[in-house]
């Protein structure tokens, strides 16, 4: 079995049964009659956990000579979203408050959702999805929904841990490769906004001063403004009704923006806490990457074979502290003089002697 949980976006589950038994098939059974509602608990017998829920979308019957195997495949209600381009408008009210319309259309309820966004006279869904259109109010506002079951959650801070999960190496951490990138980063934000009303103009920025850290002390941004200078990004829109919102608007974007400085994939021992949305901790790996990582997808697998074992895409905006004083340029020039592969050193006296 194979589950994926994904914060923005649709999560599933791929079970996979073998055809034993001549006299029952699987692919006849209720379980995967299309619309079945599955639900997965996680865990061990007296402390499970539940992790998943959706509806049956999908089946897959498989034979070979060898065997026979059956997928059964169920998504999350978010997938009631995604089909169906729409055309329509919206009055007078907040982006909260047409995420909430939105949803209960679709057969969906409230499980948690925070007021956000701002109160629009008119905004325009335009030919896109259910889901398109809601992913773009998260990306405008700074905010993350997923949903358990037919429960749909959006908020600006979704941990959603209850406890603080740990990961450290040779203990609990299977596999871990990050990377830090600082091409995509910017240090500002000027947003413009334009009062489609009264055509009054508004201009907010953010500044890396604005951002909420994750995952350490020293921001992405602050390193590109010290080695690099100022990457200010200017931006137009014309949701801007006031000075406030735009400045709202404009940090929203820069923390945004700021999590693409860190991206972690990490395997580690099966553990069903980590779920889409929590914040946890890697532990004595380096001092830059060790920190808490925001949780953005998660795949747990278990299998007869290889046991139950979580992978899972974490970002940050931060290193951790640095250690030791000074800007490294000496380690770092004594690691290039040493850094002659010895196959080139052979290589090189071969040819000598010929």
């Amino acid at each position: 079995m194979t589950i994926f949980l994904r914060l923005d976006f649709y999560s599933y589950v791929c079970l996979k049964v073998a055809n034993n038994a001549p006299e029952k098939r699987w692919e006849d059974e209720d379980i995967s009659k299309i619309g079945t509602m599955i639900k997965v608990k996680l865990g061990w017998e007296d402390e499970l956990v539940d992790i998943f829920e959706g509806q049956v979308f999908g089946v897959a019957p498989h034979y070979v000579q060898t065997g026979e195997t059956v997928d059964i495949y169920a998504m999350c209600g978010i997938a009631r979203l995604a089909h169906g381009r729409k055309v329509r408008g919206f009055k007078e009210k907040k982006d909260s408050e047409i995420v909430q319309e939105i949803i209960k259309e679709n057969g969906l309820t409230v499980g948690e959702m925070d007021s956000f966004g701002y109160k629009h006279k008119f905004t325009l869904q335009r030919e896109v999805t259910d889901l398109e259109y809601i992913l773009d109010i998260a990306q405008k506002t700074n905010t993350h929904f997923w949903c358990e079951g037919k429960k749909f959650f959006m908020k600006k801070d979704p941990d959603r841990g209850d406890e603080d999960i740990i990961l450290e190496v040779d203990k609990t951490l299977f596999d871990f490769k990050a990377r830090a990138e600082t091409m995509k980063l910017i240090t500002s934000v000027e947003m413009t906004g334009v009062n489609v009303r009264s055509f009054e103009k508004f201009v907010g920025n953010a500044a890396h001063g604005d951002l909420k850290k994750i995952g350490g002390d020293q921001l992405g941004c602050t390193v590109v403004d010290t080695e690099f200078g100022e990457r200010k990004e200017q931006v137009f829109t014309y949701e801007g009704i006031d000075k406030n919102t735009v400045d709202q608007m404009a940090k929203d974007y820069l923390q945004g923006a700021s999590m693409k400085f860190i991206k972690a994939h990490i395997g580690c021992q099966g553990d069903p806490r980590i779920v889409q949305g929590i914040l946890l901790t890697l532990k004595e790996h380096s001092t830059r990457f060790d920190g808490k990582y925001f949780v953005r997808q998660v795949k747990h697998i278990i299998d007869p074979f290889g046991g139950f074992v979580t992978e899972f895409e974490g970002f940050k905006n931060a290193f951790g502290k640095e250690k030791g004083s000074g800007d490294g340029s000496g380690a770092a020039q004594a690691m290039v003089a040493h850094s002659r592969p010895p196959g080139l050193i052979f290589l090189t006296r071969m040819l000598r002697r010929h």
